[in-house]
């Protein structure tokens, strides 16, 4: 007959006098109460510190309950001596590293005496580069390999590569936001046109860069007549 969300009082002993009367007694039901522990991912788990989470919602005794935990250097927060019931864990915007996404809330429940394990993702926040690649008559722009190089925002070290197709278009796709360097590949220039320069590109989040790369052909030597006998 305890209620629901608290725990069961502690037995009490008590004594009958011998009037008849008996000791006022008093029995304290505690809420029941769990742990939630949660890990903080992203990738490459980096900057998964100092990431403010917040645990609310209302306990099964009907109680409004609002918490916050702090990851550590590890990302683990824990939240302890939660009254039993089903909650949503959100994070605190103003915590979530620039380069990331705030994660989706999450619901999580707590049962009496046990500690529930979750893992809350961060997305990297990434955009798009496309190139088009241009030559003189527009000749020879398949297959031209380009090679993108950097550090993310997120401080992680990016190298990708993109080649071009029949109409010298190429795109790298679901990039980290931060500035990288696109060159290309000399081994696939054609014959008879000089490299590209290489180029300082900016991933802006949910944005295409777009990048026009020209390659020029190689200057024709003038040929020099034999000098007379």
């Amino acid at each position: 007959t305890a209620p629901s969300g608290y725990t069961l009082a502690t037995d009490i002993e008590f004594t009958v006098n011998s009037d008849g009367s008996v000791t006022y007694v008093v029995m304290y039901n505690s809420n029941a109460a769990g742990t939630v522990k949660i890990r903080k991912r992203t990738e490459g788990m980096m900057n998964v510190e100092g990431i403010t989470l917040i645990l609310s919602g209302t306990s099964d005794s009907g109680h409004e309950v609002k918490l916050t935990a702090v990851t550590d250097k590890d990302g683990i927060a824990a939240f302890t001596a939660v009254p039993t019931g089903t909650y949503t864990v959100t994070e605190d915007a103003d915590t979530v590293p620039i380069a990331y996404m705030v994660a989706d809330p999450k619901e999580v429940t707590v049962y009496e005496a046990e500690t529930t394990n979750m893992d809350i993702y961060n997305t990297e926040k990434t955009g798009m580069i496309e190139i088009s690649k241009t030559t003189e008559g527009m000749t020879d722009l398949e297959g031209i390999e380009f090679i993108l190089s950097g550090t993310s925002d997120s401080g992680r070290e990016i190298r990708l590569t993109a080649v071009t197709d029949k109409d010298g278009k190429a795109a790298f796709t679901g990039i980290p936001i931060g500035t990288y360097t696109i060159a290309e590949n000399g081994d696939t220039v054609p014959t008879g046109y000089l490299a590209a320069d290489s180029q300082t590109v900016q991933v802006f989040y949910a944005e295409t860069t777009n990048v026009v790369v020209s390659n020029e052909k190689i200057p024709e030597t003038p040929s020099v007549p034999d000098s007379p006998p």
